[in-house]
């Protein structure tokens, strides 16, 4: 979390974190809803092309662990965009 002023927070004090309303749509978008719709979208695709379900299963799952991959090389880009808030409660 970046803040303007450190000196402000101290340790164990009660902070709010808050993300702006698109960014935390973002960031579910990234992390849940991309890769459900791999996930699903291969498994469908292969059973539908008449693979077993174990390797539509397994395929499937890989797919999704890829995406997660591509999102932990490009998490410095992502982190630069999605930027978290602290508020004194």
């Amino acid at each position: 979390v970046i803040v303007d002023h450190p000196g402000v927070y101290s340790v164990g004090e009660q902070v709010t974190v808050a993300v702006g309303k698109g960014m935390g749509m973002k960031a579910v978008f990234l992390a849940y809803v991309i890769p459900f719709l791999l996930l699903l979208g291969t498994l469908m695709l292969l059973l539908e092309l008449g693979k077993s379900e174990v390797t539509a299963g397994l395929v499937s799952v890989g797919v999704a662990a890829l995406w997660y991959v591509v999102l932990w090389f490009f998490r410095n880009k992502i982190g630069r965009e999605i930027v978290f808030t602290l508020e004194k409660e």
